[in-house]
Formats: structure tokens, sequence, C-alpha cells
């Protein structure tokens, strides 16, 4: 580990994989997205169960002679429905490297270099430069892939795996980076 892991400054470029990565996280896993995409999910599996009661309550030997119209009408739902929790994610993705390519984040991918420090987060590159609060961010998500340190719902600082000579680095600059926010956070409550 070099003096410049140590004290948290990093230089990358964020890639079209990178992005994507962050929009399917965003979109299912983030804390501010999670409790809706779950509850759409979990909703999305009480119509099954629903549908085969409506149609074995009305069917009294119309249209539907049987039960087993009902069951495989339900079973039949239910392979789209599970087809739709696989292909949302692939869905997303697609759609973010195609955003990406087109032109519309050319600033995205621009090396840049980051640093954290008590004072928060230091941003700078080609596109410009941004000095953030540690005050100012949200929430700090670590996956496999990144660091989202998020400024908003559906913004924050990409920081990718890839960005480090290796795991831990990683995993020291992640540590890092939520001690000084937490640190940041229980001191701007002390003060208010």
């Amino acid at each position: 580990m070099t003096a410049a892991d140590e004290i948290g400054v990093i230089q990358f470029t964020i890639s079209e994989n990178d992005f994507a990565d962050f929009c399917i996280f965003n979109a299912t896993k983030s804390r501010f997205r999670r409790r809706k995409y779950l509850s759409a999910r979990i909703g999305s599996l009480l119509l099954v169960p629903l549908a085969v009661f409506v149609l074995a309550v009305t069917s009294n030997g119309s249209a539907w002679p049987s039960i087993r119209h009902a069951i495989a009408l339900a079973l039949v739902a239910a392979c789209f429905l599970a087809l739709l929790w696989i292909v949302t994610p692939v869905t997303i993705g697609k759609a973010a490297r195609r955003r990406f390519n087109d032109g519309t984040f050319v600033r995205l991918a621009m090396p840049r270099r980051l640093e954290i420090s008590t004072q928060g987060i230091y941003c700078s590159g080609a596109q410009g430069e941004s000095r953030t609060k540690w005050a100012a961010i949200l929430e700090i998500a670590v996956t496999s892939n990144a660091i989202y340190m998020h400024l908003t719902s559906v913004q924050a600082f990409i920081v990718p795996r890839h960005a480090f000579p290796d795991d831990a680095a990683f995993d020291n600059f992640a540590r890092k980076a939520r001690a000084l926010w937490s640190a940041a956070v229980a001191s701007g409550a002390k003060d208010a």
C-alpha cells in the first residue's frame, strides 16, 4: 500500500460496466428503491393465487369447466413473473450501457481523481472539480464491484473496484470512507 492509498486518494476511469452495475444496484438493491422494488415483487406473487381464486369462484361450469384451467393459468402467470424477475436487471443494464455509449455520459468516462478526507470528498478531472462535505452524503453502499457514495437516491460517486491494486486496498478505502462519513454525521448531529 502506498502513501497515496493510506490518505484515500485514487485515480480511475468509470467504464460502461461500472455505470450499468450502478444503475442495476440503484434500481434493485439501493435502500432508496429496495422497499418499492421488493413490494412490487411480493405484490406480483400475490396475483397468482388471486387469479386462481377468482377463476375458481367465477367458473361455476361456464367457460372454465374445471380448476385445471385456473391452475394452468396460474402456472403460466408464475413463469411470466419469474421471467420478469430475471429480465428486469438485464434490461436495466442494457439500457444503461446504451446510454453510456451514446455520448450522454461522455464526461463520466473521463479519467478522474478522487480523494477522501475529514472535510469530505474531492473529485477532479477533465470534467472539472467538486468538493462535497460528508454531510451531503446520504449513504455509502459497498458491493462486490464498487463503492457508491450517494448524494441523492439516483446520484452517487461511483468508485469501481478496478481502481484499486488489490482487494485489501478496496476494503481499506471503503472502511475509511464509512468511518469518515460516520464521524462527520455523528459530529453534525451533536452540533445540531
